[in-house]
């Protein structure tokens, strides 16, 4: 607009339509957390939880968000039937062995100056929270 590099020499009519815009974003990104599945007993001294042990024949599940019928929202396994209780005396399967679903979020903002008189400035500001969604 107006006094600026970019279209500095516009008239007033072009500098009220483009002039004065200002766009910003916050883009965040985040890798899964790392989760341990747990046995549900107490198997410590009855005091804490076990982790969870690989029932026989079963290989390590991957954790991934998937529908289930009957379930309201996604799960990360559709059953339990790859674990079962730790031995006595066995520790079960490693700690944070699992790795949670990502996470990315885009908030955004768009604002407009408007010069009402020399001295005073109205802007006009919309800001876009979670804009991908």
């Amino acid at each position: 607009g107006r006094g600026k590099n970019w279209l500095g020499n516009a008239g007033r009519a072009l500098d009220l339509l483009i002039g004065g815009w200002s766009f910003s974003g916050l883009y965040t990104y985040q890798s899964g957390e790392p989760f341990t599945v747990r046995s549900g007993a107490l198997t410590h001294n009855a005091s804490a939880q076990s982790r969870a042990a690989l029932a026989p024949g079963a290989s390590l599940p991957k954790a991934q968000l998937q529908e289930k019928p009957g379930v309201i929202g996604p799960v990360l396994f559709p059953d339990a039937s790859a674990f079962t209780f730790p031995e006595p005396g066995e520790l079960g399967i490693g700690r944070n062995i699992f790795q949670g679903p990502s996470f990315h979020n885009l908030d955004a903002s768009v604002s407009k100056l408007f010069a009402a008189t020399e001295r005073i400035k109205v802007a006009f500001r919309a800001e876009f929270f979670n804009a991908l969604n």
